[in-house]
């Protein structure tokens, strides 16, 4: 069975990673490293992973070699993307102070290739604040009395969130569209256009067949979610796509996608990434999850 981070596809890893992204046991460096720590993880065109590195020499589908250090406690201290100039990610952490308090394990900045740093906020609860979209842009979170999301903002535009009883993820009601979550299906309101559209999702055995008012669409999950390729129903046409091992896209973006789960079969969306989790403290290499289920499975047809 594949673990996370693990080969999709035809897609070369070569066995370059760490027992924790890999049935492999083959490490990429040297010397010993925890279990629950991914050191280095490549796709070389070789498919040997004797081969010395090289960002001129990678293959596969989505090509790419990163790698990582960690501090004492397994903090993730830096990141290194390779390619013709790397681009290195450094973490920033409060210092301890003289009483032993400092929240050392906080991660309180990240700085990209030398740039300035940015920073990360969190309220009295622990909950993220303030945290940076995938375009770079600053997004500040806004938290209920339960520790439930209630708003995002990223510079002019805002995603409101509404709960049931049980605290799961009902409404979400974005700059373009709205979504209302149901049980097995999804009903999404365009604002612009002023349309309705749904989706149903049926499970299949290992697959979940999802179908909307023109077409029928097979998923496939890897063993934690993250759907990873999508089968369609009338044409046969096969979609991949890749993740790194911290959840990030890996390669090009598949053009199209039936649904809007990314990282752990979680709500993504284009702007506003992953909806984080309550309590949802920023460390590398744990992405903030959502409140609702993997994917919407339905009792029946």
């Amino acid at each position: 069975m594949p673990t996370p981070g693990a080969a999709q596809g035809n897609d070369r890893l070569a066995s370059c990673q760490s027992p924790l992204v890999s049935d492999a046991i083959r490490l990429s460096i040297t010397g010993l490293v925890r279990s629950n720590r991914v050191p280095d993880r490549a796709t070389p065109s070789s498919n040997d992973c004797a081969t010395a590195r090289s960002a001129s020499a990678l293959g596969g589908p989505a090509p790419h070699w990163t790698s990582w250090t960690y501090k004492p406690g397994g903090l993730r201290d830096t990141q290194t993307e390779h390619s013709a100039t790397d681009t290195t990610t450094v973490y920033g952490y409060p210092a301890v102070n003289a009483t032993g308090a400092g929240q050392p394990h906080t991660l309180t900045s990240v700085t990209v290739g030398g740039t300035t740093s940015k920073s990360y906020t969190y309220d009295e609860q622990g909950n993220t604040t303030k945290r940076y979209g995938p375009t770079g842009i600053a997004q500040s979170l806004v938290w209920d009395i339960e520790g439930e999301l209630t708003r995002l903002t990223e510079g002019t535009k805002a995603t409101d969130y509404l709960y049931d009883a049980n605290g799961e993820l009902l409404i979400r009601r974005g700059p373009v569209s709205t979504v209302l979550y149901l049980n097995g299906q999804e009903i999404h309101y365009d604002t612009a256009a002023k349309t309705f559209t749904a989706q149903r999702y049926y499970p299949a055995g290992d697959a979940t067949a999802i179908r909307t008012e023109t077409s029928l669409t097979w998923m496939v999950d890897n063993h934690h979610g993250t759907a990873s390729m999508t089968v369609d129903a009338t044409t046969q046409a096969v979609t991949h796509r890749y993740t790194k091992p911290f959840g990030e896209t890996r390669g090009a973006t598949p053009s199209a996608w039936p649904d809007d789960k990314g990282f752990l079969g979680k709500p993504h969306r284009r702007r506003h990434r992953t909806h984080p989790h309550r309590r949802s403290r920023v460390r590398p290499g744990h992405r903030t999850l959502p409140l609702r289920r993997p994917r919407p499975r339905s009792r029946g047809p």
